[in-house]
């Protein structure tokens, strides 16, 4: 039922990428196109829940990813008048990991980020990473609503969720957390209420071979 569609939207934009002239029409049906895939390998992986595919796990450049999530983001309607900024250290080292999984875990962060933030007339989204002798480490901190003291012990736990019906399933952090567990990384939030939250994601830094 979502991938014939998809399969149709795939062809009505490669058929849009080969008559349009328009070199900047021409990037939005390339960047079209990346979200039809990113939608279809999600799906795979949907269907194969009690089975999981592999993933491809290599050594990735976190930086390269979220200069991927902000070319997504920026175009989602609830960001397009908020503030993103980027803090992101050039020298941080490669971890192991999946560069699509790890791509969605930092989507769902800002995306909640985004939803947390409606309350602010200036939202402000900050993604930053650093790194020290432990690890590799990624932040994502808002200025929005906040979570609830009694809110914290569950906020990683399936199914569970502080948003509207129509805006969330309670699934995007339980499965954030465990992919980030998966690469032996951890994932940990500070929060006050009616201020703000800041996720912070760790994971091992590749081990580089001495010559």
């Amino acid at each position: 039922e979502v991938v014939s569609p998809l399969t149709s939207i795939s062809s009505l934009t490669q058929i849009l990428q080969l008559d349009v002239k328009d070199q900047n029409v021409k990037e939005k049906l390339s960047l079209i196109q990346e979200f039809i895939d990113r939608i279809a390998r999600t799906v795979r992986t949907l269907v194969d829940f009690s089975k999981p595919i592999a993933q491809k796990v290599e050594n990735i450049y976190l930086n390269h990813v979220i200069d991927h999530v902000i070319q997504i983001i920026k175009y989602d309607k609830r960001l397009k008048h908020q503030e993103i900024e980027t803090a992101l250290d050039p020298h941080i080292p490669l971890v192991k990991a999946s560069f699509d999984q790890v791509l969605q875990v930092f989507i769902n962060l800002c995306l909640n980020a985004a939803d947390a933030m409606e309350c602010q007339d200036k939202g402000h989204l900050k993604i930053k990473t650093w790194y020290n002798e432990t690890g590799v480490f990624a932040s994502v901190t808002d200025n929005g609503c906040g979570i609830s003291m009694e809110n914290i012990p569950h906020i990683f736990e399936p199914f569970y969720t502080t948003k509207q019906l129509d805006k969330g399933t309670g699934l995007g952090l339980w499965v954030s957390y465990n992919i980030i567990k998966s690469f032996g990384g951890e994932i940990t939030l500070e929060t006050k209420e009616a201020a703000g939250t800041q996720f912070t994601i760790s994971l091992p830094a590749v081990r580089q071979k001495k010559e």
